[in-house]
């Protein structure tokens, strides 16, 4: 019973998380060109296009990362919410709510500040070696 709510949280908050906004208007032009040319040019234009690059690829893996992180992230509190809504007193599954609560805050600084710092340092680099500046993709 527990593992289907686990699941069923953890599907309620990717869904909440990953939706987008859905445009009912069709351009006309995408009848008459073909679907080949229409994703061509708004795929590049929504920022979906991915460079095939090692920095094209490395930035997309990395936003990946960052929103599957922000999902367990946001599981973790929910159920160390639950947990220590449902206690009925018990100190025991209290102290459990809080731990996996703890431990979900503690992960999450963890990762971003890693990643706050090979930002940074990229930056850095980045700049160091070229005369102008540069964007990283990510």
């Amino acid at each position: 019973m527990r593992k289907k709510r686990l699941i069923y949280i953890f599907l309620v908050s990717f869904l909440l998380l990953v939706s987008k906004k859905a445009f009912a208007q069709v351009d006309q032009d995408f009848y008459t060109r073909g679907i080949g040319a229409f994703l061509a040019e708004y795929v590049g234009v929504s920022g979906y296009l991915v460079e095939l690059s090692f920095g094209g690829i490395a930035s997309t893996f990395i936003r990946a990362a960052l929103l599957l992180l922000g999902m367990v992230f946001i599981s973790f509190l929910i159920y160390g919410g639950y947990l220590m809504l449902t206690a009925a007193g018990e100190s025991k599954q209290v102290e459990k709510g809080r731990e996996v609560l703890s431990t979900a805050v503690v992960g999450v600084a963890i990762v971003l500040a890693g990643y706050g710092i090979t930002y940074w340092i990229l930056r850095l680099t980045v700049m160091a070696t070229q005369s102008t500046t540069v964007e990283l993709p990510y």
